[in-house]
């Protein structure tokens, strides 16, 4: 099979003579490590939505979408494990573009010992976790989910890493409730899905009270909140929850214990004994972790926590959204991509400075800039357009027959490594019986073998550093899936998403 080069060239136009003036300092020759590409003429006014954007989310997500019911080694094989959680302050939310969130991190411990990518799922509702696992929507649920005996029916439960009390949640200014037999005549709030549920009926026909199905789609912090502003009278959250929630708000307490010690666990479906026998191990060999990551979310709570300065309520994922969208949208990109490779170059950090001269939220070098058209990469914004101009022309630059999620793929090693380096890779992959049109599983493979320099000495451009594209696709990849499960391109109306 053959394929061409992706050396696309970046023609560097010069208006005027070539006379030796002080102009001619700012024009430099083209530089053979620039990507070079002719790119068509963007249009005038950016779009807030668009195919090029759909189309990107739907090629670079369709392997979460495809239903899988395989065990670990599957997993593996895949290179992901794809991940059921709740968007909300305890199991996987995102504060200044970071991916945040008890569960998340658990379940990024324990991938990162099986060199797995953690692609978060989040359905619409509580109800539908267990469905879409059984479903092979995903691999597991990591929703802080209690061990009950209706679930344990359904699916398989890990070894618990998290035990906590269902608790009683009132308003502040309420006498506080310390004995069931107080609750006779009054009315609890809480999902017909949820554990809690399970708790209060024997108690409700015991003393009187009535249940009322909260929504499916609303979460427990929600209903802590509709408390304490007084909307609903009575709910019941895990006291983990209750305590990073309560810690914001004088509005509610929680005071009576309806249910000690109750087990939480990871669900797999019943024939993934492979992988439950790694959550198994993980559980018990990692204790320390789960104390680490038990003390950063639960232990002190207060009122400034990072879970009540989340997506949820800021509604983006930095101060620089409205830039990067429109940069995107002129050229035809996915923002949220965008969003993410800032984020990977600079930590949206817009006075990042990189120790070979890279400079703002793209880390765009100076002499790219101005191949670029730019002759200042410093200023947000024209950091942000350069960043995203060069993302359109590494993508464009690669072959058209080449399936479009691996155009982006290649063309975002290429920005790491270098346009070379990714074509050493690609034919190296082919000599190395790996298909030279697929990053995960091939090229990235063979990206690898350049760091040894014997290896390297027999491709044209020598050696380079594999391991740090390799981790720069994956980490984007990961952290662009994850993000568009919080962050739609169209709201339910269809309309573009704010």
């Amino acid at each position: 099979m053959s394929y061409r080069t992706p050396l696309v060239t970046l023609v560097l136009v010069c208006l005027g003579t070539a006379s030796l003036d002080a102009r001619a300092a700012d024009v430099e020759a083209p530089d053979p490590e620039i990507t070079q590409v002719a790119p068509a003429a963007p249009p005038e006014a950016p779009v807030a939505i668009d195919d090029e954007a759909t189309a990107m989310e739907a090629a670079l997500t369709a392997h979460k979408s495809e239903p899988s019911t395989g065990d670990l080694d599957e997993l593996k094989r895949r290179g992901s494990i794809r991940v059921l959680v709740r968007n909300n302050a305890t199991s996987f939310f995102l504060y200044k573009g970071i991916q945040q969130g008890f569960d998340f991190e658990l379940v990024k411990a324990f991938a990162a010992k099986h060199h797995l990518r953690v692609d978060t799922v989040v359905p619409d509702e509580a109800s539908e976790l267990i469905p879409w696992l059984l479903e092979g929507r995903a691999d597991l649920v990591a929703a802080g989910m209690s061990v009950t005996p209706e679930r344990s029916a359904r699916v398989a439960f890990s070894r618990p890493y998290l035990h906590v009390d269902e608790v009683l949640v009132q308003p502040a200014g309420e006498a506080p409730v310390t004995r069931a037999e107080d609750l006779r005549g009054r009315a609890i709030h809480v999902r017909r899905s949820s554990s809690y549920r399970a708790t209060l009926e024997p108690l409700a026909a015991q003393h009187g009270f009535t249940l009322v199905d909260a929504p499916e789609d609303v979460e427990t912090e929600e209903l802590i909140a509709r408390v304490a502003s007084g909307v609903v009278p009575l709910t019941v959250a895990d006291s983990t929850i209750a305590a990073t929630e309560l810690a914001a708000s004088k509005g509610a307490k929680a005071t009576l214990v309806l249910q000690r010690g109750v087990p939480v666990a990871f669900a797999t479906r019943p024939d993934a004994a492979l992988l439950r026998a790694a959550l198994d191990a993980f559980v018990q060999k990692d204790a320390r972790t789960v104390a680490r990551l038990h003390k950063k979310y639960f232990a002190r709570p207060t009122k400034n926590a990072p879970s009540q300065r989340d997506v949820r309520t800021t509604g983006a994922i930095s101060k620089w959204d409205p830039l990067i969208k429109k940069y995107s949208a002129r050229y035809g990109i996915d923002w949220r991509l965008m969003a993410a490779q800032a984020y990977q170059e600079s930590f949206f950090d817009e006075h990042a400075e990189s120790w070979c001269g890279a400079l703002g939220l793209f880390q765009v070098m100076p002499k790219t800039g101005r191949a670029l058209g730019f002759r200042d990469v410093r200023p947000p914004e024209t950091s942000i357009h350069a960043g995203i101009k060069y993302m359109a022309q590494l993508i464009g630059g690669f072959e058209p027959e080449l399936p479009f999620k691996q155009r982006v793929r290649f063309a975002l090693a290429s920005y790491n490594a270098g346009p070379h380096h990714v074509a050493d890779a690609r034919m190296l992959a082919k000599e190395m019986g790996l298909d030279p049109n697929k990053w995960f599983g091939h090229v990235e493979q063979a990206m690898l073998r350049l760091e040894d320099r014997k290896v390297a000495r027999r491709r044209p451009h020598g050696f380079c550093r594999g391991s740090e594209p390799v981790k720069y696709v994956s980490d984007i990849q990961s952290r662009y899936d994850n993000w568009v499960s919080v962050f739609p391109l169209v709201d339910e109306k269809g309309a573009p998403a704010r």
